[in-house]
């Protein structure tokens, strides 16, 4: 029997009022609502007017006011609220018996009514039952055994009306050891005892002051007879007819209606008849079939396989043995000919339940679970082994009592099979099965940098190793800038170099797991001086240049040159130079230049200097050197 489960979105029980709106600026607009009694939030909705399609904005609020932001200046919008309350939560169903179950729920504040309704999924064209209800459970009783049913729980607003589904399954077995006996009243009688009894004189009972009852506790497969007696706790009626039924289903069993004939049983008052009415394949509950008895699994060692045997075999129905270990993890085999099957490819070292399911089309029954261990079970493992091997030369080993280990020695770009046996002192399981694991493929190997000095990308060679087909060059420098370039031939170019920064230079393989190449130092070309200035010295006509240096030059050019074109230099590895030859009265232009090894970098800002001039409090019209 499948019991469906589900919880409905109600309604809610009035219609919030927009009180206020206000566009506080070009994209924004404020609201306020009025309040509603038994909404738990409000969903704020702004549509924009004569867009195609629909532009919507939304929000959900907890609050009778909000904001909506990032609408699009001078436009109409249509504006609404809507009030909503929670669902209910935590629906969960509780099988309490072979045809009965309760269903409970979470309560929802401020709702003060509940709805539940059950559809016969087999029979969708059967109207379903709905009762309404003001606490958090409900009974559900007279499930027919495997059927599907539709359970839904809503919470009802003051108008009645219920809201969306949400679903959930559950399942429940079927009866092969019960059977419901049925009667019709009896005027004077009370309370009734139903006896079933098999040909051994074994009898099962159940009572009941209905006009039914479940008799359980029987064995599948077997026929009996059953009783009805009727009393008023003073005296008993006796019975002069029984009836006579076989429980499970057999391969003879019909599909068609079922008549169960009328019992007859004196009283002191009336007559009391047991019946069974006539009804159709679309109500009635055919029972179960019986289970496979006498389950036997034999594990294989040299061929790596189970053996399910079972008995109480129909050869026209499907049999499916499963064996399921302590993860969860199954394995089957199925067979409609034999009362056997064999499981291929068993793991070794574990613990598996093993059961066989019959299955005639319309139910199925699943025997009683055995226990069953393939060859050393991890209980008893003491140790594992692992075996690397490349196909040649000699294989690697690795010992652990977890279950991983760690080795090293292995080549790169090389592909290795890796089996692992587990072993109890002296004795090894079989091996798993084989798994190939490739190791990280070699790096590129020659890597050079060339040593440019204008503004491009810096270009990075190296020699190919492996198969790879694209290659990542990255140069990461002492500040942690990062530059890269990634190219299918053997070179690119590191583009964006900062000036004046040592970079650490490799190439890698792209690929999901890959090695480096050798590591190579790159330095970008220095960085152009700061904060030049100069001062006159009128003792040697010559002019005091200093600048904040650059990190990378190891040397520096400075250049003055006139209003009248000729010019002056000197050459330093410091951050001050002496430029000689200044004459009295001319403006300059000074440029410092900075220089690596390898390149010469940007030059300075130019800054002016008039040469006559040491302060600007003096007179400019009386220079304070001569020539």
């Amino acid at each position: 029997m499948m019991l469906i489960v589900f919880s409905h979105i109600p309604t809610v029980p009035a219609t919030s009022q927009i009180t206020f709106s206000k566009a506080i600026s070009s994209t924004s607009i404020k609201f306020e609502w009025s309040s509603v009694i038994g909404a738990d939030s409000y969903i704020l909705l702004v549509e924009e007017l004569f867009s195609w399609p629909v532009k919507r904005f939304n929000q959900t609020l907890t609050s009778l006011s909000g904001q909506m932001d990032g609408l699009t200046p001078a436009t109409t919008y249509n504006c609404f609220v809507y009030s909503s309350n929670s669902p209910p939560t935590g629906v969960t169903l509780v099988v309490t018996g072979k045809s009965t179950a309760t269903v409970t729920w979470n309560e929802v504040n401020k709702v003060l009514l509940y709805q539940v309704a059950v559809s016969d999924n087999d029979n969708p064209s059967n109207p379903p039952v709905i009762r309404n209800t003001s606490s958090t459970s409900m009974d559900i009783s007279n499930l027919e055994p495997c059927s599907t049913y539709t359970v839904g729980v809503s919470s009802v607003n003051v108008f009645l009306v219920p809201g969306e589904p949400s679903n959930v399954t559950h399942t429940t077995s079927s009866d092969q050891d019960s059977a419901r006996i049925n009667w019709t009243t009896s005027i004077g009688a009370i309370f009734y005892i139903a006896v079933a009894r098999d040909a051994n004189g074994n009898s099962h009972s159940c009572n009941s002051m209905g006009t039914s009852c479940l008799i359980e506790g029987l064995t599948c497969g077997q026929n009996y007879t059953a009783t009805v007696v009727g009393t008023n706790f003073n005296c008993n009626s006796t019975t002069n007819q029984e009836i006579s039924f076989r429980t499970g289903r057999s391969e003879g069993w019909s599909h068609d209606c079922v008549t169960v004939k009328k019992i007859k049983m004196k009283t002191q008052t009336n007559t009391l008849t047991l019946k069974k009415k006539k009804v159709s394949d679309s109500s009635f509950s055919f029972p179960a079939p019986c289970p496979p008895t006498n389950i036997e699994a034999f594990r294989d060692c040299d061929a790596n396989h189970a053996l399910i045997v079972w008995q109480n075999h129909q050869p026209t129905s499907i049999y499916t043995a499963t064996i399921e270990d302590q993860n969860g993890a199954q394995l089957s085999c199925t067979n409609n000919t034999a009362n056997y099957c064999k499981i291929s490819s068993l793991p070794c070292g574990r613990k598996y339940n093993v059961t066989v399911t019959y299955n005639d089309g319309n139910c199925p029954s699943t025997s009683t679970p055995i226990s069953m261990y393939s060859g050393i079970y991890s209980i008893k493992v003491t140790n594992y082994t692992t075996i690397i091997s490349r196909g040649m030369g000699q294989p690697l080993y690795c010992n652990s009592t977890e279950t991983q280990c760690t080795t090293g020695g292995l080549l790169c770009g090389s592909s290795y099979v890796v089996t692992v046996f587990s072993v109890t002192g002296t004795c090894f399981s079989l091996p798993s099965p084989e798994v190939t694991v490739q190791a990280l493929p070699c790096p590129p190997t020659n890597i050079t940098a060339a040593h440019t000095c204008a503004p491009h990308p810096v270009p990075v060679s190296w020699v190919p190793s492996g198969s790879a087909k694209r290659y990542t060059a990255v140069a990461v420098s002492s500040r942690g800038h990062k530059s890269e370039c990634t190219s299918n031939e053997t070179s690119c170019g590191l583009p964006g170099l900062h000036c004046g920064e040592v970079y650490t230079a490799k190439v890698q393989k792209i690929t999901a797991n890959s090695l480096c190449a050798f590591l190579i130092f790159v330095s970008s070309v220095p960085c152009a001086p700061r904060n030049v200035s100069a001062t006159l010295m009128c003792s040697n006509h010559s002019a005091m240049v200093t600048w904040v240096g650059s990190p990378s030059a190891v040397g520096y050019n400075v250049t003055a040159t006139g209003q009248d074109g000729h010019t002056h230099h000197c050459h330093t590895n410091s951050t001050h130079c002496e430029v000689p030859d200044i004459h009295c009265g001319e403006s300059y232009s000074i440029t410092v230049t900075p220089y690596s090894q390898t390149c010469t970098g940007n030059p300075s800002a130019a800054y002016s200097f008039s040469a006559g001039r040491q302060h600007e409090t003096f007179s400019p019209i009386r220079p304070l050197c001569s020539h």
